[in-house]
């Protein structure tokens, strides 16, 4: 299998929409294209347990940045966000790739 360098941040969010870090990524705003059509997306990975996620992505020394909207975990390659997953799942974090742009709507 190839393993494709294109870097991206991939926003972290915990499942939980009453989560203060949910609550403040919606209210920090989404940049959006200048020109976009009804359909909008943008991947983050979605967590049961957003605290110990953190935790543990400090503690393993993985790449993750602080922005205004919250956390990120910085990957370069297809593989890195795969292991990530699997990594979280293997240690007990429930996680799913998500749309975290469901409520952009461009009628």
């Amino acid at each position: 299998m190839s393993n494709y360098l294109f870097g991206m941040d991939l926003t972290i969010l915990p499942r939980n929409e009453n989560h203060p870090a949910r609550t403040r990524y919606c209210r920090a705003g989404i940049p959006l294209p200048d020109f976009y059509m009804s359909d909008f997306s943008l991947l983050g990975l979605l967590v049961d347990d957003y605290e110990h996620t953190l935790q543990l992505l400090n503690d393993k020394r993985l790449p993750l940045k602080w922005t205004d909207t919250g956390a990120a975990y910085s990957f370069n390659q297809s593989d890195q966000l795969r292991d990530l997953v699997q990594m979280l799942r293997s240690s007990g974090i429930d996680c799913d790739l998500s749309d975290i742009a469901e409520q952009i709507y461009q009628g």
